[in-house]
């Protein structure tokens, strides 16, 4: 079964190849003569805002893989935490005693 890492890396790269070739599209439109850039302007900006919306979804696809890191980083370091506590009453008990 493929990672979510492995599945937001894959949208990413697709998605970069997407803007290289649109970047693309956009200078050589720009190359062209006005009459044929005109007939080409609409598909790109089209192009252009699909793209954006898969960078947002992206994005979003991101954060919530984000999200779940988080709270799985915010409950190791509270175990952590409490950890530090535990050993350091350990010690001072540890230390109480050999007084």
């Amino acid at each position: 079964m493929t990672e979510r890492k492995d599945i937001i890396d894959i949208i990413r790269e697709e998605i970069d190849l997407l803007e290289t070739k649109l970047e693309e599209a956009r200078v050589q439109a720009k190359l062209l003569e006005m009459e044929a850039r005109d007939k080409l302007k609409p598909e790109i900006d089209r192009l252009e805002s699909e793209l954006s919306k898969a960078q947002e979804r992206l994005v979003k696809l991101t954060d919530i893989s984000q999200q779940a890191f988080d709270e799985a980083h915010k409950g190791l370091e509270n175990a952590v935490s409490e950890l530090k506590k535990g050993v350091t009453r350990t010690l001072d008990i540890l230390r109480s005693k050999s007084d």
